[in-house]
Order: C-alpha cells, then structure tokens, then sequence
C-alpha cells in the first residue's frame, strides 16, 4: 500500500519537467501547460479532503460494529459457563 502510495504522490510531479515538451506538443505555452499540473494537484487535494473522510467515518462503523458484537459474545459465553458449587 506504501508503493501505492509513493507512485500517486508522484505521479502528481512528472509532468512537471516536461512541462516545455508538452506546451510544445499541444501548442501552448508553458503557462497553460502547467495549468495541467495544477489541475492534477488541485484534483488529488480535493480527493484528500472529500473521500478520505468519509471512507474513515465508514471503517469506524464497520470495526465499531465488530465491537459490539465481540461484547455481546463474551457476554453471552460468560452466562452459560457453569457456575461453582
């Protein structure tokens, strides 16, 4: 998951050196071509501060669901042990 990681983070930054080859390419200049980047990074910010929470708030319900249901069972195995004499 680390590599996965490293390689989007990344991936926001290659385009930054070949900014002159690809103003060259599209016929623009440099300064449109790094409007490229900077839609790459706005959209990779966007995506940290609207997905990233909500996948949160739903693997805490899910491992708080995992919870209550190991509670319960303890709970239950606890009543049906024997008790002492």
């Amino acid at each position: 998951m680390a590599v996965t990681c490293a390689v989007t983070v990344a991936n926001l930054y290659y385009a930054q050196p070949l900014l002159h080859s690809i103003g060259d390419s599209l016929h623009v200049g440099q300064g449109s071509a790094s409007l490229l980047v900077t839609a790459g990074q706005l959209g990779y910010a966007a995506g940290l501060l609207l997905i990233v929470p909500a996948g949160g708030r739903r693997a805490g319900r899910v491992a708080g669901g995992l919870r209550h249901r190991r509670r319960g069972n303890g709970a239950h195995r606890g009543d049906a042990a024997p008790r002492p004499a």
